[in-house]
């Protein structure tokens, strides 16, 4: 047994029904595949709504409720939501002063990865859904494979200053290294000027269970970090309360 499902036609469906069962800070609404805080639209508030497939969780239901999201729109797996979804959930979320829709850029999805690994080789820029990425090399010490990802985005952000951090586990890689990549991440920027003012470390955009970390950076500034720590209380994030 691979998968811990009943079966793989109702998996979403099923979860959803999961969701309702511990967050009773939310709406489900199973049928429509749709997730909404509960207690209806606030009046007066935009409305924010994002959608995207099943299996990046805690992506996207894992983020509604007070401080973000109104409501999420979970497609089937790696799969983008249907239109039916998103005008029940706007409509849901309407309070009077307009709806805000959360539009990623995405791939076409890929259920399986679209390259073969050898047994001593990494991936570096991969998608979520199991792309390619920049470029293939021989495995490395995690100091290298942060030094190459932040390489990357150094060559578009400075990274002096103060800086907000994720490092993002894709769903098979344990903490214990994400930890450890994390403080790789932090030496190469406290080396270049930079201050990890702000951080999560953890899963928050998952692909099932594939192995790897993503590394994002922020240039924070005074409004930003006001804004990044306002009270935040939803299933996935939780601070300020």
């Amino acid at each position: 047994m691979k998968k811990l499902i009943n079966s793989a036609e109702t998996v979403v469906t099923e979860a959803l029904e999961g969701v309702a069962a511990a967050h009773p800070s939310l709406s489900v609404d199973v049928e429509n595949k749709v997730i909404v805080r509960a207690g209806g639209p606030t009046p007066g508030k935009v409305g924010l709504v994002s959608g995207g497939g099943s299996g990046h969780e805690p992506l996207h239901g894992g983020f509604v409720g007070y401080g973000m999201l109104d409501a999420a729109c979970p497609g089937e797996v790696f799969t983008s939501p249907v239109p039916d979804q998103m005008l029940a959930a706007t409509q849901a979320v309407n309070g009077g002063a307009g709806v805000l829709h959360v539009v990623k850029n995405v791939m076409p999805a890929a259920s399986k990865p679209t390259f073969e690994l050898g047994e001593a080789e990494a991936e570096l820029g991969i998608g979520i859904h199991g792309e390619p990425g920049r470029t293939r090399a021989a495995l490395a010490p995690a100091s290298e494979l942060a030094a190459v990802a932040l390489d990357a985005i150094s060559t578009d952000l400075p990274v002096g200053g103060d800086l907000l951090v994720m490092v993002n586990g894709m769903g098979g890689t344990p903490l214990i290294e994400l930890y450890l990549m994390f403080n790789e991440v932090r030496k190469y920027l406290e080396a270049r000027g930079g201050h990890v003012a702000r951080n999560l470390v953890g899963n928050y955009i998952t692909s099932l269970e594939m192995q790897g970390f993503s590394v994002t950076v922020c240039q924070l500034t005074d409004t930003l970090t006001r804004l990044w720590d306002a009270p935040v209380d939803t299933p996935a994030l939780r601070w300020g309360r």
